[in-house]
């Protein structure tokens, strides 16, 4: 299921999917080394909070970090939320890397989901994509999905892949062609779960 971040419109879309047919497994583009502190997370709700993962080094010495926002108008989110929920097995399929490569990208407001069905608004964005470069973090990570899919075929049957829409092309062709991937890195640090202070929310919120 190609999904836009940080949309409530595609969160609900997800939520209605998952309740509404047989899912032995939903598979989520976050790292496995983050799952205990987002569902943790997840229970808090509505808390609003972050997992926050440390990063390498940049050139310039300054301490970085990526984050999972733990947001109900996230898709992923409301995955993750529906499937504990409905008792649906969980499997986190991104690829731990030192430093996250963000995919810079503006497309079309999934706000059209509430009179566009979501394979057409999925195909008229296919050819405005940014393709990933080759020998990069983005396309390893889209390999190593695409071969954590074809390991969770060995246990389930109906697996529902929350699959970010800017990787969505690509990860089916390497699904399909089984492309070779590379292992996950060695994290810096151990990712960590913090409250975010009220007058932060603007900056955390997608939706808004």
């Amino acid at each position: 299921l190609p999904i836009v971040h940080g949309s409530g419109d595609m969160a609900h879309t997800v939520r209605e999917i998952i309740v509404s047919r047989y899912i032995d497994c939903v598979c989520l583009p976050i790292p496995p080394s983050v799952q205990t502190l987002v569902e943790q997370g997840v229970e808090q709700l509505p808390v609003i909070s972050l997992v926050v993962l440390p990063e390498k080094e940049h050139d310039d010495d300054v301490p970085r970090c990526s984050y999972v926002p733990i947001d109900p108008c996230q898709p992923v989110i409301m995955g993750i939320r529906a499937a504990m929920a409905e008792g649906i097995p969980r499997a986190y399929v991104d690829r731990d890397v030192q430093r996250y490569a963000p995919v810079s990208w503006v497309g079309p407001d999934p706000y059209l989901l509430k009179s566009v069905p979501l394979g057409a608004f999925s195909a008229a964005t296919v050819p405005f994509l940014p393709p990933p470069e080759p020998q990069t973090s983005r396309w390893e990570r889209i390999c190593w999905m695409a071969f954590r899919l074809h390991e969770l075929e060995l246990d389930f049957h109906s697996i529902l892949f929350l699959c970010p829409l800017t990787d969505w092309p690509w990860l089916r062709q390497a699904y399909q062609e089984r492309m070779p991937y590379v292992a996950p890195e060695q994290r810096e640090g151990l990712p960590a779960w913090w409250k975010v202070e009220p007058a932060s929310l603007y900056f955390v919120l997608g939706e808004l």
